[in-house]
């Protein structure tokens, strides 16, 4: 009986530690090899659409996961520029971050939506929440920069953090006036969303922007991309 229970007790063990291991394999997966492979993607999809501007402009039809620009934004750090795609589906979220087919385009009047992971496949938007007022988020398209700057919220601290978290299904926060349905658009806005906490989705955040500034191509680098040009 007692060589029996042992057997069984080693047998429940290794099957443990082989199911530990697949998870743990699993994790560094998920943590490591699929931000490896999305920022590698990524990164394939800025030079194609670098290219892409040399060339004759063609209808401009939008397709999903098809690039629309690159964005930038300084406080996630210097070297921090992604592809802008068509589309927030998993699909296109793991080519960079993305348009919500709906809202606005960069610089047009109303809201200008997009979203982001915050974890795994490239996670562009993992710090999001460090944003914080004034900060600049610089979009370029194939003629022009366009500089957005982070708003407050309203009636917050100046140095509080520029994010605001709401219920998952709360789509108020893409329609041409954030939160305002039924309202003509006058402004140029963005709206940057992404799952809260990091590792989860009980919430979103998000994070309000207004249109600040237009630079026509060709021409020197934005001011607000000047460090782009210093030697880190």
């Amino acid at each position: 009986m007692r060589g029996r229970c042992g057997a069984a007790a080693r047998s429940t063990g290794e099957l443990l530690i082989t199911v530990g291991a697949i998870v743990l394999l699993f994790v560094v997966y998920q943590l490591f090899y699929t931000n490896f492979e999305a920022n590698r993607a990524q990164d394939g999809i800025k030079d194609d659409l670098r290219d892409s501007w040399t060339q004759p402009v063609s209808d401009g039809k939008r397709i999903k996961g098809g690039a629309l620009g690159i964005i930038y934004i300084e406080r996630l750090g210097r070297s921090w520029e992604k592809p802008l795609v068509e589309g927030v589906e998993l699909d296109q979220l793991a080519r960079g971050v993305g348009h919500f087919p709906k809202s606005a385009m960069p610089g047009q009047i109303g809201n200008f939506a997009v979203a982001g992971h915050r974890a795994t496949q490239g996670e562009p938007f993992a710090y999001l929440d460090r944003l914080r007022p004034k900060d600049s988020v610089v979009v370029e398209t194939r003629d022009r920069w366009f500089v957005y700057a982070i708003d407050p919220q309203p009636g917050a601290r100046p140095d509080a953090p520029a994010y605001k978290l709401v219920d998952p299904s709360y789509g108020e926060v893409v329609l041409p006036v954030p939160e305002r349905p039924g309202v003509e658009p006058t402004e140029r806005r963005i709206t940057l969303v992404t799952c809260n906490p990091r590792w989860g989705s009980s919430t979103r955040m998000i994070i309000y922007g207004t249109l600040v500034k237009a630079y026509d191509k060709p021409g020197p680098l934005p001011p607000e991309l000047a460090y782009l040009a210093k030697p880190i």
